[in-house]
């Protein structure tokens, strides 16, 4: 890493460039025995991993508009690679723990789900329905690598400016974008979209039809990921956009006041995905309607007479989305949503998931569906076409736009100093979450239909109250 900065009356420039050298390998094992190995003592040849060398230039400007460092412009254009250790070859690791849903059927209502593979499902003692193992589950892990993987980055811009108000109080206004390249995406090199049927069904909240994809019996088993970049000419992005405004005050007295405002927004296009058309579903957030996120914090203190001193601290935050972000390494799934969802990292980072409707064949609309939805009717009727997976999760609201609740809260703190001699020591009462709010932080459950659809799980911290001791010398 190399950087330098250069002064040029009222503009000074700042420089950098850092070169990355990242070479991972998967080495050879062998498989343990277990209840779902195929063949025990197996052995593995080592993965054939990418080699990354990268650059990673940074830029950065600042000029002081008046001359007087009371008001700065500031401007920065900067590379950052994507962070990896370890996590990126684990991924292609053939003896990391693979999961399949299979369908699976307690006969004799013991609530264990009996059976060895191999076994006829539905025949004494075969409960679990292994006809529906992907073909390639028990040998080499489902995904492969391209070697010539490029490592993903993103391009940050960055402009703001920083303005002394008056003595001892100024304020920071930034804006901030990251455009990601190089997105990995996965191509199921054995399927295409036409080894999918679409299934016309009714939507259970608005009553309004909607087709789902379901894929095909000669193509369930068939799985051969293969991870590669997108073409960037292809339509996938995933663009950050932010906004702060920071507040900076030493007041009269000893007091400091200081706090920020930040709204942010992720939109992501993965109108590209090659396999699976469930995927298109929503695919494209530019015309999803994706909200910007605020999120307020203030925070201050002031002494008082007789070594008093009393703080507090505000803070509103964005609850976050519904179901979280799906993310991680992705083999073989019924969701819709499965082949959209990228691992953790830059640009990688795991799509927000939310109210979603698990279907089977034994699946009824609800009882309120509005029409033309036949309420209280089988999704699937008998007789009519049937369902090759075990499940499907249709997205009933657009993800990203559906959160948990804001969370809103107060901490006060007092304190008290006592000096003797060269020991110093304060005494402190501290009550957090003044108001005693109990908004919900996580619900039980994000599947439509289900008893625990919506339903708090957890909540924020009730009010809680700290006394404490510091003794210093």
């Amino acid at each position: 890493f190399a950087q330098d900065s250069w002064s040029l009356k009222r503009l000074t420039l700042n420089g950098g460039l850092r070169w990355e050298y990242l070479k991972s390998e998967v080495a050879a094992a062998e498989a343990q025995a277990g209840r779902f190995v195929l063949t025990p003592g197996q052995q593995f040849p080592a993965v054939t991993m990418p080699i990354w060398k990268d650059i990673a230039p940074r830029f950065g400007a600042i000029y002081d508009v008046f001359g007087n460092a009371k008001t700065a412009l500031k401007f920065g254009a900067n590379r950052y690679n994507e962070s990896r250790t370890t996590q990126f070859a684990e991924r292609y690791n053939p003896l990391q723990l693979l999961s399949a849903n299979l369908t699976w059927n307690d006969i004799n209502g013991n609530d264990v789900a009996e059976g060895e593979l191999g076994c006829v499902y539905l025949t004494p003692g075969c409960e679990i329905n292994f006809a529906q193992l992907p073909s390639t589950f028990g040998t080499p892990r489902l995904n492969t690598v391209d070697p010539n993987f490029r490592r993903t980055y993103n391009i940050e811009l960055t402009a703001g400016v920083q303005h002394e108000l008056f003595r001892n109080v100024s304020v920071n206004a930034n804006f901030y974008r990251r455009d990601f390249r190089r997105l990995r995406i996965t191509d199921n090199l054995l399927r295409t979209q036409a080894d999918y049927v679409p299934y016309s069904v009714y939507h259970p909240i608005t009553g309004q039809p909607i087709t789902v994809y379901d894929v095909t019996p000669a193509a369930l088993t068939r799985v051969q990921n293969f991870d590669t970049n997108a073409d960037p000419d292809g339509g996938r992005k995933h663009v950050y956009t932010g906004f702060d405004l920071n507040l900076n005050a030493r007041l009269p007295g000893g007091g400091a006041v200081f706090g920020g405002f930040v709204t942010e927004r992720n939109r992501r296009n993965v109108c590209d995905e090659p396999d699976d058309p469930n995927a298109l579903l929503y695919c494209d957030d530019w015309q999803n309607d994706i909200p910007f996120r605020p999120t307020l914090k203030l925070s201050g203190s002031y002494p008082l007479p007789m070594g008093f001193t009393i703080s507090a601290a505000f803070q509103s935050n964005a609850g976050r989305p519904l179901g979280g972000f799906a993310g991680g390494a992705v083999t073989d799934c019924p969701g819709i949503r499965c082949n959209r969802i990228a691992g953790p990292g830059y640009g990688d980072v795991g799509s927000p998931i939310g109210t979603e409707w698990p279907l089977t064949n034994t699946t009824r609309y609800p009882a309120n569906c509005p029409a033309p939805c036949p309420a209280g009717q089988l999704v699937f009727p008998a007789g009519g076409p049937r369902l090759t997976s075990a499940q499907i999760n249709l997205p009933l609201v657009v993800p990203g736009t559906e959160f948990l609740p804001r969370i809103n809260q107060l901490d006060l703190s007092f304190a008290k100093n006592w000096t003797f001699g060269v020991r110093r020591l304060q005494g402190q009462f501290d009550v957090f979450n003044v108001f005693n709010k109990d908004t919900e932080t996580a619900y039980r459950d994000r599947l439509f239909g289900l008893a625990s659809y919506l339903q708090p799980s957890t909540v924020l911290q009730g009010r809680m109250i700290r006394l404490s001791t510091q003794i210093r010398w």
